[in-house]
């Protein structure tokens, strides 16, 4: 399936390879391999494999970092620095190791096996949405030029297994996400269009059978005011895929809270039918609101939640609201 928009091409004709290293090991580059999980109990897991602090060089330091939220009471969060003798990475499809924990996965079926002190994860991810690639594929020289390559590998899927926290292992099930992501940290920390990255917001929605992957990417040109640079945007509808990345389509409004911790995010999309023409082709909103963290890395800098939403749309002539369920997050770089 490829982009029925030439001027942002994509395609879900993906090859094993691009779930594997995707970059050489070197002090100038980083790596990792991010799972997540919505489980109709409530609950959720976040499993993420690390080669290293991302964005920093320095020799390989690799980190495992997992979440649980139990459906009520305190979140659980890990942050294990392992050996580095510990670490490795196929380059042929996704097979990483950590310590004791591991992922293998084929861009379909992905197995995890994680553990940190006395929390475990034992899950089976199911592709149900096919994982996309913009533009060409990179080689691992190509890759470390980026600041931040992505490869959404699973937009949307289905998880089941066990949990073990708080002295009990419970069965569970629900939705999946997997991404994918490297970088070269002698390249610039910019956009494209010159501008020092400052802040993201990241959110994958499932809503129905309809789910969606965004991020808004915000910057400062010549320390001018703080501005959206940089867009990724998905939306699906079982197993089709709609997708444009223009800059003007998306708005992310933060509501209450403070500045750097809103208490809600409200979330519009409206492309146009081609570049510069109008009329739009319609808006899909959301409203991220009732945000529960269930991570804090970095002393806040890197907060994570889940919330219900409550998505509503007349993209492309189909008109619907649907309710569900969202893990979205806020890194802030400056």
């Amino acid at each position: 399936m490829t982009s029925q928009y030439p001027w942002h091409p994509w395609t879900t004709d993906l090859a094993q390879k691009e779930d594997g290293q995707r970059v050489d090991l070197t002090d100038k580059t980083f790596e990792w391999w991010y799972f997540d999980t919505i489980m109709e109990d409530g609950s959720t897991c976040v499993v993420n494999f690390l080669s290293k602090p991302p964005f920093l060089g320095g020799p390989t330091r690799p980190i495992l970092q997992f979440n649980i939220s139990p459906p009520t009471g305190q979140y659980i969060q890990k942050v294990l620095f392992a050996d580095p003798s510990t670490y490795s990475a196929a380059s042929d499809h996704c097979a990483v190791t950590i310590g004791e924990s591991s992922v293998e996965g084929d861009l379909h079926t992905y197995r995890i096996r994680a553990k940190a002190d006395d929390i475990e994860a034992d899950l089976t991810l199911s592709r149900v949405v096919p994982g996309w690639r913009q533009g060409p594929f990179l080689t691992p020289d190509e890759a470390a030029t980026l600041w931040l390559g992505e490869q959404i590998v699973i937009p949307s899927g289905t998880v089941e297994g066990t949990l073990t926290y708080n002295g009990a292992t419970q069965k569970v099930r629900g939705t999946c996400y997997h991404d994918h992501q490297w970088g070269g940290t002698a390249a610039p920390q910019s956009a494209p269009s010159g501008a020092k990255l400052t802040s993201w917001y990241w959110a994958r929605i499932q809503a129905g059978d309809h789910a969606v992957v965004m991020a808004q990417i915000y910057g400062a040109v010549d320390n001018g005011p703080v501005m959206p640079v940089m867009n990724l945007w998905m939306l699906a509808r079982g197993t089709a895929i709609t997708f444009d990345d223009t800059v003007g389509a998306l708005t992310v409004t933060p509501k209450g809270g403070t500045p750097k911790v809103p208490g809600s995010l409200d979330i519009t999309w409206s492309p146009n039918a081609a570049p510069k023409t109008p009329p739009p082709l319609g808006t899909v909103r959301f409203s991220l609101s009732s945000a529960q963290e269930i991570a804090n890395f970095s002393d806040g800098r890197y907060l994570r939640y889940v919330c219900p939403v409550t998505m509503t749309s007349d993209f492309a002539g189909e008109t619907f609201s649907e309710k569900g369920s969202a893990v979205w997050e806020i890194m802030h770089l400056d």
